[in-house]
């Protein structure tokens, strides 16, 4: 290391000209800041034993507590080890060069570096400390020990399937290369696979040893962030201790270094930034390419000298390809070469996929998602024309006649859904997530999965349906979910992808989907805080809907809850539908994790902002039903011999999708209290006829910002009879979430229609078709 970076002593001292990368150049003065190394190399290079910390003082049988001790000095180890090279030990010397744990190595290498404090460059190693050391070596082997080889083995092979989840369908326990990969597998599903068999007291360290891995992995880390890595990292110690009184540690202690290490992330992560940035895993993949590939190309004779002429000739072979590609860029006629082309040769591949691409509007007080289309040019041919029947069978979509029959009924459709309708379906839905400070830019491309089973063909062996679940939009309102990324959101098990067939008598471009839904957001497990769901019902029967595929945010996974032990007879193929109880597992991918976590809306539940759409004569002409705006209200009706008059209130919750107008709203123009009145007032109707003067065709925009707060709430709920102005409200909803403040709010209108007609100036006509409530 002297000989690596000798150069570096004279740079850092007197400075040498460089290139920047903005081709400028300045006099940059280079130091040595981080450092990157595994346990071994950091205790070598900070002249102490291995049962020692290379950062700070902690004594051997003190590295299992959570307290902290005083950081080692760059100049106090020098000033030892000249001591110790001297005849002048006394003592105090001696007792300190015990205490400390030294290693005499005379004259170490940083001696020399200018500006630079060793023991403080030492950086964070997720790989080696978190993933293979605190998480492999030791909870997973104190976990097997409670619930023995078999149950742990048992379980695993039952999980789920998930788009880029391994799924261990051997078990854990015949796995015998193991990588980073395998190691992160398991972490997003350790944690709801251990509940119900551990002690509470286990499922708690379990569950703050899979939180403190998933926020040392975050990209980027805020001052909340990293209390609740704080908070993570205390939790551990504090439920540790019931591993050494079930007998699953031995010996009953605690002082191991990566456990150890845990105590100083928070500290690393504020000196040099994100752990990730300085995980060993990145040049740890640079041993099969410079070791292992090298040396089976060898002989295993003299096998440096070969390994050596191998990896000259790979980076010469490496450097003239690079040279003719860029040869090639000069050569090809304009327009012929293109960096999108191989992009596009691989959307041609995905035959049967939904492409969607959500993109974040923000404003000052608000960020929404937009979802924009892009459907395969051909279905596949295994997927056109599948009968209703084949449905229900093959994706075991039970409630998919009577949900496609009420999605027509809510469209006005006088068309019956029948068991041999064709339908053309899709695979997948493909959506790019938003992205987030806390997740890389590329883990953005989520699937949602809705392939019937396939069956085997010659040598290719069958395979199973792959139905997926999903966050989806609602927009109802939940007290546990409110004001975090989850608020107007609810899991589904999506199950069919299709179009709508043109018999229906329906103009819906947009793909749609069958969904079963589950209970809301409500109750948490008490140890393990992850949230307990069902599947939810209508009449004992499963509650499916047909949905706009654009109200799908991402995908998402449920854990089986196992409970004290296993069913032999579920299997990952038929454990989604036999089992009755699940918990949301928030750790299947950072994006999720990091959403979730940090509690910002980058889920797309946020839709303060929304938009509709006016045709030219203000008469709608068509539907975007993946659009709906959310509104904080109480819908109430109060009928008046001919007219149907609505009021808003405070506290509850208005629904609709609609397609016209392009409007904005701010979160600080929130809807004010009203009180219902016979006839619209006078200053209304001046802001009104404003707003109808303005419209041109083919369309414009208006800005709801620009109204009042009373004009706004009119204008939404379509209340105000107006000649100038006329909108269609296709599939509008009411829901009645409290109890009602006059008989008539008893009532509501599900899946009606309302409409402005203009062609009626002296009066508003409001269509709905009337349904009972249940309290």
């Amino acid at each position: 290391m002297r000989t690596l970076l000798g150069s570096l002593v004279e740079a850092g001292t007197n400075g040498v000209a460089m290139t920047c990368g903005d081709t400028n150049m300045r006099w940059i003065f280079p130091i040595l800041a981080a450092y990157v190394a595994d346990y071994p190399e950091q205790c070598v290079i900070a002249c102490c034993m291995e049962n020692r910390c290379p950062l700070c003082k902690v004594a051997p049988t003190s590295r299992g507590s959570s307290q902290h001790s005083d950081p080692r000095s760059e100049a106090e180890m020098i000033e030892l080890l000249k001591q110790k090279a001297s005849d002048d030990q006394t003592p105090e010397f001696k007792k300190t060069w015990t205490d400390l744990g030294i290693r005499p190595v005379f004259r170490p290498f940083w001696v020399d570096l200018p500006y630079s404090e060793m023991f403080e460059g030492f950086t964070p190693d997720l790989l080696h400390q978190l993933h293979k050391g605190v998480f492999k070596d030791h909870l997973v082997k104190w976990c097997t020990q409670l619930m023995g080889t078999f149950e742990l083995d048992e379980r695993f092979k039952a999980m789920p399937d998930h788009p880029g989840l391994r799924h261990f369908k051997n078990g854990i326990s015949g796995v015998l290369q193991w990588t980073g990969y395998e190691h992160k597998a398991m972490e997003k599903v350790f944690l709801p696979l251990v509940v119900g068999i551990l002690d509470d007291r286990a499922v708690k360290a379990v569950r703050a040893v899979i939180d403190f891995v998933n926020y040392s992995s975050l990209q980027s880390h805020t001052s909340s962030t990293l209390l609740s890595l704080q908070k993570a990292c205390h939790s551990f110690h504090e439920h540790k201790d019931v591993f050494i009184e079930l007998e699953a540690r031995n010996p009953p202690h605690f002082n191991i270094p990566k456990i150890h290490s845990m105590l100083h992330y928070v500290e690393l992560i504020i000196r040099f930034g994100s752990a990730d940035g300085f995980n060993t895993e990145s040049p740890e993949r640079l041993h099969i390419d410079y070791a292992k590939d090298a040396y089976r190309a060898s002989n295993g004779r003299d096998y440096t000298i070969q390994m050596t002429r191998w990896l000259q000739r790979q980076e010469a072979t490496d450097r003239f390809m690079v040279y003719l590609e860029w040869i090639r860029k000069f050569k090809d006629s304009e327009g012929s070469y293109k960096a999108g082309d191989s992009k596009a040769g691989e959307m041609d591949d995905l035959s049967g996929a939904v492409i969607a691409t959500q993109k974040v509007v923000s404003s000052e007080t608000a960020t929404v998602l937009s979802t924009s289309y892009r459907i395969a040019a051909n279905h596949p041919q295994s997927l056109r024309g599948i009968n209703a029947q084949t449905i229900i069978d093959q994706h075991g979509a039970s409630h998919f006649l009577p949900a496609l029959q009420s999605f027509l009924s809510a469209h006005n459709s006088i068309a019956t859904a029948r068991w041999f309708d064709l339908f053309n379906l899709y695979k997948r839905l493909i959506l790019t997530l938003p992205e987030i400070p806390e997740a890389k830019p590329t883990t953005l491309k989520n699937i949602v999965r809705a392939s019937p089973p396939v069956p085997s063909i010659a040598r290719r062996p069958e395979e199973p349906a792959h139905l997926d679940f999903a966050l989806v939009r609602t927009g109802e309102h939940n007290r546990r979910t409110e004001g975090t990324s989850l608020e107007g959101i609810r899991v589904a098990h999506v199950r069919v992808l299709f179009t709508l067939p043109r018999i229906y008598g329906l103009s819906i471009e947009t793909p749609l989907a069958y969904v079963e839904w589950f209970t809301p957001f409500s109750t948490c497990h008490s140890s393990s805080g992850l949230y307990s769901l069902s599947r939810s019902t209508r009449m004992r029967h499963v509650y499916g809907e047909i949905v706009d595929a654009g109200r799908i945010i991402r995908n998402c996974y449920l854990s089986p809850n196992f409970g004290r032990v296993k069913n032999p007879s579920w299997t990952s193929i038929n454990v989604v539908d036999d089992c009755k109880m699940f918990f949301f597992d928030p750790y299947v991918d950072l994006h999720l994790f990091g959403a979730v976590a940090t509690g910002k809306k980058h889920l797309g539940s946020d839709s303060k902002a929304f938009n509709v759409t006016v045709s030219p004569k203000l008469k709608a002409v068509g539907t975007v039903p993946s659009f709906y705006a959310i509104y904080d209200v109480r819908c109430w009706m109060n009928i008046v011999e001919r007219d149907l008059w609505a009021g808003l209130c405070e506290s509850a919750m208005y629904r609709f999708g609609a397609s016209g107008i392009s409007a904005r709203r701010n979160e600080q123009n929130e809807i004010s209290r009203l009180t219902t009145s016979s006839s619209p007032n006078e200053k209304l109707d001046e802001e009104l006829e404003k707003v109808s003067s303005s419209l041109q065709p083919p369309h414009t925009s208006i800005d709801i910002n620009s109204l009042s707060s009373t004009t706004t709430s009119y204008v939404c709920a379509s209340t105000i009879s107006s000649p100038q102005l006329a909108f269609e409200f296709d599939h509008a909803e009411f829901h009645r979430i409290s109890s009602p403040r006059n008989a008539a709010s008893g009532y509501a209108a599900r899946n009606g229609t309302i409409r402005l007609d203009a062609q009626e100036a002296d009066r508003t006509t409001i269509e709905t078709r009337r349904k009972k409530v249940p309290r």
